[in-house]
């Protein structure tokens, strides 16, 4: 193994609350078999914030989004929730 590095990135644990250890569990074993991985709606991104903050957010999907949309798209609610000013 050597001297590989690891970084923890819990982005959101300032602004959103943290699910209490047992929640993040269950819902980490509750996903356990569950098929219908997609880059954009459905990744490891999406299943460690969902597990951890209890929302399922995912900053590539955010920055394709807002590219696509030219800086229009605003996250509200669900993942693929688009509002057009």
């Amino acid at each position: 193994m050597g001297d590989g590095k690891a970084r923890i990135n819990n982005f959101k644990d300032k602004e959103w609350p943290i699910l209490p250890a047992d929640e993040i569990v269950k819902r980490a074993r509750d996903s356990l078999g569950k098929e219908g991985y997609h880059v954009l709606a459905n990744n490891c991104e999406h299943f460690a914030t969902g597990c951890r903050y209890g929302d399922r957010l995912c900053g590539q999907e955010e920055a394709f989004w807002s590219t696509a949309t030219l800086g229009t798209y605003k996250r509200r609610g669900g993942p693929f929730t688009l509002i057009l000013n």
